[in-house]
């Protein structure tokens, strides 16, 4: 693994990097992620296929943020939201409210 973009990887490449991290990550902290964010931000049909087979993720996020009014495009390309230090709880809850 190594952080790099995965458009552009083969499908052994692709299930190294995403995978291959889910794998190390639970034999470290003894619990498989059901997050994955893209390296880069970068993303495309065949890396969100991957990230879909890979067994326990069940969202992945991009490096979009997000706007007003603005939907996800679902569950394997969420775009972030900003939650700075002066976020409230209630601020966040709007941020969520008005982008769904």
């Amino acid at each position: 693994m190594s952080h790099v973009a995965l458009t552009g990887l083969s499908r052994a490449g692709l299930s190294r990097e995403v995978c291959g991290a889910a794998d190390s990550i639970e034999a470290i902290t003894g619990r498989r992620p059901e997050t994955f964010a893209y390296p880069n931000g970068r993303c495309d049909a065949t890396p969100k296929a991957a990230v879909r087979s890979c067994p326990g993720i069940m969202l992945a996020l991009n490096t979009r943020w997000v706007s007003g009014g603005e939907s996800p495009t679902g569950p394997f390309e969420v775009p972030r939201m900003p939650v700075r230090p002066g976020t409230s709880p209630t601020d966040l809850l709007h941020m969520m409210e008005s982008n769904t």
